[in-house]
């Protein structure tokens, strides 16, 4: 029987990384997630947006509600994942008011709900603010391990990808398979 190091790799470095980002606390998850949407939000591809692409966060992850703020001040357009999971994709779906405009979907995740949703075909996306359990300083990226994202990346065609990490979730090297999408930059803190 042939063995398959790289999936291996992942799934002992996804119990790993789980571990460490569950050793944060809460109060600096959110004092390192203002810095790191700090950060983000001077980058020359944020300033250069019209339309944005973000994650909510769930467990442990940055914390990106402070970029919606950022992103209308700016007079950009702001899309969020909408999960299709029988066809294990994600759409990119405005919205304006997360408030009123977002409800747990199947995994738990907050998600655009509502009749008539405005979708945005990815390739006319400018910007994908990327989520992920590890990362690394090549643009390497570790996600949950459904492949919802990298499958949006690859319709992505202009999109400049950033990835947002606590520095616990920095790794020197996170392994890549041919399926997997390169971040074009990493901030973490």
């Amino acid at each position: 029987m042939k063995s398959h190091p790289i999936p291996d790799d992942k799934s002992f470095l996804r119990r790993k990384l789980r571990k460490a980002i569950g050793a944060i606390s809460g109060n600096s998850r959110k004092r390192r997630s203002r810095k790191i949407i700090r950060a983000l939000v001077r980058t020359v591809e944020f300033k250069q947006a019209r339309n944005i692409m973000t994650y909510i966060p769930i467990s442990g992850e940055v914390d990106t509600r402070t970029v919606l703020l950022s992103a209308r001040k700016g007079h950009k357009k702001i899309y969020v994942p909408k999960i299709n999971s029988s066809r294990k994709t994600i759409a990119a779906i405005r919205i304006s008011n997360p408030s009123l405009e977002l409800k747990k979907g199947k995994y738990g995740i907050l998600e655009p709900c509502g009749r008539h949703l405005s979708r945005l075909n990815p390739a006319k996306i400018d910007l994908v603010i990327v989520p992920g359990l590890g990362f690394d300083r090549s643009g390497g990226r570790l996600g949950r391990g459904a492949g919802y994202f990298d499958r949006f990346l690859k319709r992505t065609k202009k999109a400049k990808k950033i990835g947002l990490a606590f520095r616990e979730q920095m790794r020197k090297k996170i392994p890549m398979e041919s399926h997997d999408v390169f971040m074009d930059r990493v901030i973490a803190g």
